[in-house]
């Protein structure tokens, strides 16, 4: 998910928004870490839109005219528990269980 090739300059980020959580603010977390200093993984359920809708609603908020080539967007399963321990910030919606895995990754 991470490579271990990412720079330590580079800070890892995870991006998830849960089954309750709203596309506004998928778009807005997606879009304030759209640059080169970071690498990104973002999860898109279905229930929240397409890849390509949101990668054009980043695309038109963010400063950056394109969607970085750091920043992998998904729509299959990550499992938290796996990716948290591997982010330096995990962005999520607030969920209990969402926040208890990122809270037991450290």
């Amino acid at each position: 998910i991470f490579s271990d090739t990412v720079p330590p300059t580079k800070k890892k980020v995870f991006i998830a928004m849960g089954s309750s959580g709203h596309k506004r603010d998928l778009v807005q977390a997606i879009a304030a870490v759209n640059s080169s200093n970071y690498h990104v993984v973002a999860l898109v359920p279905p229930s929240l839109g397409t890849i390509d809708d949101i990668k054009k609603e980043v695309e038109a908020l963010s400063s950056h005219p394109s969607l970085s080539p750091t920043v992998y967007l998904t729509d299959h399963f990550v499992p938290s528990v796996v990716i948290n321990p591997m982010a330096d910030v995990s962005i999520i919606h607030g969920g209990q269980g969402t926040v208890q895995t990122a809270l037991a990754s450290g």
